[in-house]
């Protein structure tokens, strides 16, 4: 966090899916009392995230 936070990071995205979302809660706490945001985008199938796939 201290490095996150010395480089002036105040928001983080996430990716990350359903089986391993519970993984992440130290650090997501950690990042808020850090006074960072975060901000955690769970994908099934992380190529819709690719510009290409937007539309559907």
């Amino acid at each position: 966090m201290s490095e996150l936070k010395s480089a002036g990071i105040n928001t983080i995205f996430l990716s990350t899916d359903v089986n391993d979302i519970w993984k992440y809660e130290k650090f997501v706490k950690s990042a808020h009392e850090n006074g960072m945001k975060v901000h955690a985008m769970i994908l099934e199938e992380p190529r819709c995230a690719l510009e290409k796939n937007h539309e559907s």
